[in-house]
């Protein structure tokens, strides 16, 4: 890549409120990001599943992320995405 390019990876958004688990997306992708946009309390747990928490684990957050923060979370998965966002809050996932 040329010096001073840059690349935004993820053409799609979820928004999630917290306490409401869903999937990102059913069926293989690619879970680039996860970005805060409330004020957060628990931690973000990302499955490889479509429908539940449970199957392989792909990323959990650390506890309380501050708004604003960019997880880069970088990981593909093959039955889907399922996000457990934290107790309060909002955060996007960005992903393929």
């Amino acid at each position: 890549m040329p010096r001073g390019t840059n690349t935004v990876r993820g053409s799609n958004t979820t928004i999630f409120v917290a306490n409401t688990p869903a999937a990102v997306k059913v069926g293989s992708g690619f879970l680039h990001r996860i970005i805060i946009t409330a004020t957060l309390t628990g931690s973000i747990t990302v499955n490889d599943n479509a429908a539940a928490a449970a199957g392989p684990l792909l990323f959990t957050s650390a506890a309380a992320p501050a708004v604003g923060t960019v997880i880069e979370v970088n990981v593909p998965f093959t039955l889907g995405a399922w996000l457990v966002p934290g107790t309060a809050g909002t955060c996007v996932a960005v992903y393929d």
